[in-house]
Formats: C-alpha cells, structure tokens, sequence
C-alpha cells in the first residue's frame, strides 16, 4: 500500500501518509512532557544528536532520530527485531537451543517482546528449571499473567521470567545504542515497559544494558527513559498528520 494510491483511489482524503508503527513512536517523543516519561539513567540529552527508541509488546520495534531543518526530527524505522537473537551465556545458550527447536532461525524478538515472554516461561517449566504456574497456563493473556505475578514475586518461576526477560531487553537496548550512539536520548516505549517499571528500576535492565565491556563508559553518558504515555504512537500520527497540512 502506497499513499499516492491512497489519495488516488479516496479523493476525499486528501494528502495521505503511512507510517511504520514505530515511524508513529519516534514522531510522538518530542511532543511528551516529563509526567509522561520515567527517568532509568538521568544524563543530559544533547538536542543535536540521534536519539533512538525500541519498544517490546506484540513484537519488537525499533528506530531511530536525527535532528530535522526545523522542528520535525528525521526517523528511520527499522527492523531490528527481526536479527539474530545473540545469547550471552550459557542459560540463554540453552533457551537460543530451545527456541531453535520451536522456530529454526530465532530472531531477538522472539524473546523481546510479549510472545518471548511467554516463551521464558516455556522454557523454564519444560526444562525442569521452574515450576508449572496454573494461573498462568490458565490466563487469557499468559505474558500478562506472568509479567504481574513476576513483578509481585508471586511465584519463582514467574519471577525467573521476568528477570531474565528484563535483562534480555536492556541487552538489546544496549547493542542499539552502541549502533547510533543516541546522545540525544534512548527510549523505552511499547506496552510491557511501563507495566514492569518497578523491576526494570530494580537494576537487571540497566545492569544488562551498560554490560558492554570497554563501552559501559558510552553508554553511561546516554539518558535513558521508559515511556509511559500509551497513546504516543497516536500522538506521533497527530504530529506526521499535522505537518501535511
């Protein structure tokens, strides 16, 4: 689908757009307030530098800014969700094993995300290294379940997950920044961050994410935020909305 063809084919709508879902996100940061971010490593933001965001939820989007002519930042979506799934030792080389099995090549979204969740979980209970959770076998929404009776300390095999999963997310988190280097900022966006900011605030997060050797010096320059807006992907169509006008 192409935006030309949009307003070929609905004359009514005028000048069209399409956006990458995260294309919308990036667009959306810069009309946030501070109430609407929650602040993990408190540095200064240089305005004139790339800024990056990555968010997990149903999937794993990520993408990037650089500074606009006026107002407008330049984005460049990605898909960074779709590369390989890099384990770090021998735990995540035994789930990369696991979820080889399930999917053949296994990208980083596979275990970023909502779905990847859910997968830790799998992966802990049918390797013996966890018990079986029935309100979470039993959940309409499994990554859910687990998330909040992981952050509760409901349980241990709940709990494992999402440390585990948290420290997965700031891992990524890290290799995307050392890609760009966002001295203007990198964002957390996507549903489950804001949903588990108590237990990223608790250190695996950010732990995993400056764990890059002789480039934690790096990383420990760059502010780093979790956005707690929901709607910042609509505000981001709004703004893209807005400058056709």
């Amino acid at each position: 689908m192409h935006a030309r063809a949009l307003e070929r084919d609905v004359p009514r709508l005028g000048r069209a757009r399409l956006l990458n879902d995260f294309e919308a996100v990036a667009l959306g940061l810069g009309v946030l307030g501070d109430d609407q971010l929650a602040v993990l490593q408190d540095r200064p933001a240089r305005a004139d530098q790339p800024a990056a965001v990555l968010g997990a939820g149903t999937g794993l989007g990520e993408a990037i800014l650089l500074p606009g002519d006026g107002a407008m930042p330049r984005v460049f979506p990605t898909e960074g969700g779709h590369t390989d799934f890099p384990p770090r030792d021998e735990w995540e080389i035994d789930l990369l094993r696991f979820l080889q099995a399930r999917h053949g090549r296994v990208s980083v979204e596979r275990v970023v995300s909502g779905p990847g969740l859910a997968a830790i979980y799998d992966f802990l209970v049918e390797t013996g290294r966890g018990a079986r959770v029935p309100e979470v076998d039993d959940a309409p929404d499994r990554s859910a379940a687990i998330g909040l009776r992981g952050a509760e300390g409901a349980d241990e095999t709940c709990a494992i997950a999402v440390r585990r999963f948290l420290g997965l997310y700031g891992a990524e988190a890290g290799n995307l920044a050392l890609k760009c280097l966002p001295f203007g900022g990198l964002y957390v966006a996507g549903g489950i961050a804001p949903k588990l900011l108590g237990a990223i605030r608790e250190g695996d997060f950010m732990k995993s994410f400056l764990n890059k050797g002789r480039m934690e010096k790096v990383l420990d320059q760059l502010r780093v935020m979790v956005v707690t807006e929901p709607r910042v992907g609509l505000l981001g169509s709004r703004r893209a909305a807005s400058a056709l006008l």
